[in-house]
């Protein structure tokens, strides 16, 4: 369900000539991707490894724009009002995709493999063929411009920090 570590490498790279300071979070299976990554860059990213969830909500929170795959991660960063861009592949956006007008949905072509065997066999991965051309756009217009009609951060605005309503007791 992840985009190539060479796009991701381009995106990262691409991310430093702009002047940012792009982190990686490490993720229980992204140990391979990340070795990956550190031999495909000229410079060895940040990252961040084997964290409580409280700490990687922290750093997300304090994050310009979260780039990320479908995943737990990509839907707190969503939650948390961050603008982010989610990277679809074989699981379909309409259904599983964080909603908000401060997310961005990614996804090469429709998904052909009719079951997950076939996904963790397809060599082509058409569904996860984003350019980083593509990915860098569009972090490059939410830096720039924002996301139009988005909210700015404030966390009463989202559904973790809501109070639930208080419930009259009779006495």
């Amino acid at each position: 369900k992840c985009t190539s570590a060479e796009v991701l490498a381009n995106v990262i790279a691409g991310l430093n000539q702009d002047g940012l300071g792009p982190l990686v979070l490490e993720g229980p299976a992204d140990e391979a991707v990340t070795a990956q990554l550190r031999q495909l860059l000229p410079m060895t990213p940040t990252v961040l490894r084997g964290q409580d969830l409280r700490v990687v909500a922290g750093v997300i929170a304090q994050a310009e724009v979260y780039i990320g795959h479908d995943s737990g991660t990509t839907h707190l960063s969503a939650l948390l009002g961050v603008p982010t861009i989610a990277l679809f592949g074989p699981t379909d956006p309409n259904q599983w995709a964080p909603r908000g007008a401060h997310v961005v949905v990614m996804r090469g072509a429709a998904c052909v493999c009719r079951s997950w065997d076939e996904v963790r066999h397809c060599d082509n991965k058409p569904c996860l063929a984003l350019s980083h051309g593509e990915i860098l756009a569009a972090v490059r217009t939410i830096i720039s411009h924002g996301l139009k009609g988005t909210t700015p951060r404030n966390p009463s605005d989202y559904a973790l920090f809501q109070r639930p309503p208080c419930a009259k007791v009779p006495i």
